[in-house]
């Protein structure tokens, strides 16, 4: 916690910076969907992992299934934003 402090006491004085950056209740429910929506698709993606594992697939695809999970997820969070900004949630 102290350490949290510290950095954030130096991050300020090295940036300069004077405004707090603000984000009201709309964006903090964007925020909110937009991350549903990525954990939706991670945990599909690691189900069907996860399923083709009992299927007798090699584990060498869990692990590139998990790299492609987190990759598109994380696609959908960025597009799920940008959506939910547009159609004003």
């Amino acid at each position: 916690m102290i350490t949290y402090f510290i950095f954030h006491i130096i991050n300020a004085i090295a940036t300069q910076e004077e405004d707090i950056p603000v984000t009201d209740e709309r964006d903090k429910i964007i925020e909110l969907k937009a991350t549903r929506n990525s954990h939706h698709v991670f945990s599909a993606g690691m189900a069907m992992a996860l399923i083709s594992m009992t299927l007798g697939i090699t584990p060498v695809f869990l692990f590139i299934a998990f790299f492609a999970c987190s990759l598109l997820s994380e696609i959908v969070d960025n597009i799920s934003q940008i959506y939910y900004h547009r159609i004003g949630v």
